[in-house]
């Protein structure tokens, strides 16, 4: 399985973006973000459009710089990516982010009030600058709720040592994970309908945890037919 910058590639880590945005976790950060963007274009649907994909912009900058460390870390360890020993690390990797997503265990959650603060500061700064720049560090203070999606895509990416594929992929992922908050930040009416957090959240979180489960039992498959 070898990865390639090819439509299906980008594609499927952007639809995974996307789901990532529907857990518990990342979609209570959109109705925050969205009183900021909403602030600075409100009247106009194109000034709000263009400043929803700024954000998503910043937030793929943060990202898309950690798809870069990877590949490079890869590229440190060198063919030790391709032996038996990293595919189990991986597999294993893999198995802990999936049980985390089933509750079996917690890992770390983001600060709901950090970002809040952040945006209170940033937006009151002039020009699409400000926003660019919450979404930076949105990035950063979102990162512990996509830490299962987000780390299994920086670990293949470190296990494949394509720099450009970690860049083009990692952006792909951001801007998967932003396009609700981008279509609810151009439609008001998308906004007003989006509906609460409840057992959907929970149902899309428990889907994603066997999606990983399942890349868990590849890897280590694959370990098990170096040996």
């Amino acid at each position: 399985m070898q990865l390639s910058l090819n439509p299906i590639s980008v594609l499927s880590v952007f639809f995974a973006g996307v789901l990532v945005s529907f857990t518990p976790c990342v979609y209570a950060f959109i109705p925050l973000t969205l009183s900021y963007i909403g602030a600075k274009g409100a009247g106009s649907k194109y000034k709000a459009f263009l400043l929803s994909v700024i954000y998503a912009s910043g937030l793929a900058l943060t990202f898309s710089i950690l798809g870069i460390i990877a590949a490079l870390g890869g590229r440190v360890f060198g063919s030790l990516t391709q032996s038996a020993f990293f595919y189990f690390l991986v597999g294993n990797i893999y198995l802990v982010l999936g049980l985390s997503l089933l509750d079996i265990f917690n890992l770390p959650g983001s600060d709901v009030s950090l970002l809040n603060r952040l945006g209170a500061k940033i937006s009151n700064s002039q020009g699409w600058l400000g926003i660019f720049t919450l979404g930076a560090l949105s990035g950063l203070v979102i990162g512990p709720c996509t830490t299962p999606a987000l780390g299994a895509i920086l670990t293949f990416v470190a296990k494949e040592r394509n720099i450009l594929a970690g860049f083009i992929l990692l952006t792909s992922f951001a801007f998967g994970m932003s396009l609700l908050l981008i279509l609810s930040g151009t439609f008001s009416g998308i906004a007003q309908a989006l509906p609460k957090s409840g057992i959907w959240n929970k149902r899309i979180k428990i889907l994603s945890a066997f999606i990983l489960i399942a890349g868990a039992e590849y890897f280590l498959l694959k370990a098990g037919g170096l040996l």
